[in-house]
């Protein structure tokens, strides 16, 4: 178009001149003369690279139109946009006629060692001849504006968010008659709540130079983050002391912090997770409170009371009120308490309650709505049960089947080596992980198990130095029987067999060992996470002290 001709012709002319300017040299030109040439080619980039894209949209949009197409749709043209959830299949459609997608779905895994295997744990580099623009991306309504820095979450959940911060009484009445609106705009340029005003990788170039001073860094810190923020990395007071006694690195870890506080993300902690006062900081030191008269109740002694009376009635009837809204599962919008009060303070919730919490929200939005279908058909079970009758619903509604990827793998002796990889690629899905041994007739839930026991075995042998091994103290090593945990009688030895379980094993920091034996940890974790997404049950005999260990903050210093 016209327009975009003469942005190009500014912009080459623009381009020409610099080139001419970076022709003379940056010794001639001078440091900060340098610095502005540089930040000037660097937006002439950004901006030839926009116009470019726009280019390419407008050729093709007359390319379709041509053709008798047209891509221009107004927001306004009752276009809907849908979430799409990767670990669900449409339901069964059993009219005739009807195509059905697969339920099962075969799942490719790159043999250990081999170059695909290595190329799925590099994030895929896209080669461009200019810079990539990085867009932030928020919901506004009104005056107030929220980042929509998770890319998980969805837009119901930045809409409940943002209604918190706004008027509630005006927003939540009518939610569905408002409008939000969605905002983007350059990373690197964003000031609103909840954005950072610089990317890490550019404080970390240009801290303390003249893009970007030491004292408009702090102030803008200041004046953003909490005072216990700011009181933890000695960064409150005076500017003039604080610029004085801190140095650029010192900066750079803070801003690193900064960056990566969790957003809705739960942590476990004997400290408040905000700055808390006045009643607030009352109702938190009267849970603590409770939480360590807990403790001594679990140990016994001349304290002994109930474990129930521990219980809020009232806070379980939230909590399972909260379960049973649909759209709340669904948009994974649960409220930030649920998950903060459940994990930090289990002890006022019953077991079962958080048993159920934890099966329906931690593991995404597909699991959630899986798990809600099957709490509905369970419910119309035994409605159906109890009337007597088994008359098929007519306006019965399923919204889908959860997929099950299939993995072919061989029987081998290397099954740990295959399990690293298959477990590497299907880490992050949500579907469920179903195997299957080459040239072999076994299919579904059987194979299935038997590959969670083989490596469930794998995990345990002594070779691999992830275990304390002290069974044998006290005793002659060819008295001890083979042992078979399902790949064969091993001899004795091979696996950690200890009366108390399996603990981990202390390694100097630095053993050149120590690197190999975390990734196989790092294995254990995904293996057991899959296991509980999954509901498989494996015998892996944990020391109950290292199991403690994972599941109590108190140890964690």
């Amino acid at each position: 178009s016209s327009s975009s001709s003469i942005r190009k012709a500014a912009l080459s002319s623009e381009a020409g001149l610099v080139s001419l300017l970076r022709s003379l040299g940056e010794d001639q030109v001078g440091g900060a003369a340098a610095d502005r040439l540089r930040a000037e080619i660097e937006r002439l980039e950004q901006e030839a690279a926009l116009v470019d894209y726009e280019d390419m949209e407008e050729e093709e949009e007359e390319h379709l139109e041509t053709q008798g197409h047209s891509t221009k749709k107004s927001w306004e043209d009752d276009y809907v946009l849908k979430q799409a959830f990767s670990a669900i299949v449409p339901a069964f459609d059993p009219r005739p006629g009807r195509t059905n997608v697969p339920q099962i779905q075969d799942f490719e895994v790159p043999p250990p060692g081999s170059e695909e295997e290595h190329s799925l744990r590099k994030p895929p580099s896209i080669p461009s001849s200019h810079p990539e623009v990085k867009l932030a991306l928020s919901i506004k309504y009104g005056e107030h504006e929220l980042a929509m820095d998770e890319g998980s979450r969805s837009i119901f959940y930045y809409v409940q968010k943002l209604s918190e911060k706004a008027d509630q009484s005006k927003v939540l009445k009518k939610l569905w008659e408002q409008t939000f609106s969605l905002v983007y705009r350059d990373s690197n340029s964003t000031t609103s709540e909840g954005f950072h005003k610089w990317s890490l990788e550019y404080v970390i170039k240009h801290i303390g130079t003249p893009k970007l001073p030491k004292s408009d860094f702090i102030i803008y810190l200041q004046k953003m983050a909490k005072v216990s923020w700011l009181k933890k990395w000695k960064l409150h007071g005076p500017l003039k002391a604080v610029k004085k006694n801190r140095n650029c690195q010192h900066l750079v870890s803070a801003y690193r912090d900064y960056c990566c506080r969790p957003h809705g993300r739960v942590c476990v902690s004997e400290e408040p997770p905000v700055e808390v006062e006045g009643q607030l900081a009352q109702l938190w030191d009267l849970l603590s409170l409770l939480k360590t008269l807990h403790s001594y109740s679990n140990e016994g002694g001349s304290f002994d009371v109930s474990l129930e009376e521990f219980c809020s009635k009232k806070l379980v009837n939230k909590l399972i009120q909260q379960i049973h809204d649909p759209l709340v599962l669904a948009s994974g919008s649960t409220p930030e308490w649920c998950h903060f009060l459940s994990a930090s303070f289990p002890l006022l919730f019953p077991f079962e309650v958080r048993e159920v919490f934890f099966a329906c929200t931690a593991f995404g939005a597909s699991r959630s709505i899986m798990w809600l279908q099957k709490r509905r058909d369970e419910l119309m079970e035994r409605i159906r049960g109890s009337s007597g009758h088994r008359k098929d619903d007519q306006h019965e509604v399923h919204i889908g089947r959860l997929k099950q990827d299939r993995v072919r793998l061989p029987r081998c002796q290397d099954m740990l080596s295959w399990a690293q990889a298959v477990l590497n690629a299907h880490a992050e899905k949500k579907s469920v992980l179903e195997v299957e041994f080459v040239d072999e007739e076994g299919t579904g839930l059987g194979p299935s198990l038997e590959f969670y026991a083989l490596v469930a075995a794998e995990l345990q042998q002594r070779a691999l130095g992830m275990w304390l091994c002290d069974d044998w103290l006290g005793e002659e090593p060819d008295q001890s029987p083979e042992v078979d945990l399902g790949q064969g009688a091993r001899p004795p030895g091979h696996y950690v067999q200890r009366k108390e379980g399996l603990f981990p094993a202390p390694w100097p920091q630095d053993s050149p060992e120590l690197r190999s034996v975390c990734k196989l940890f790092e294995l254990l974790g995904m293996f057991v996470a899959k296991c509980i997404q999954d509901g498989r049950r494996v015998d892996l005999p944990l020391a109950p002290a290292f199991f403690k260990l994972m599941c109590t903050a108190a140890f964690y210093g």
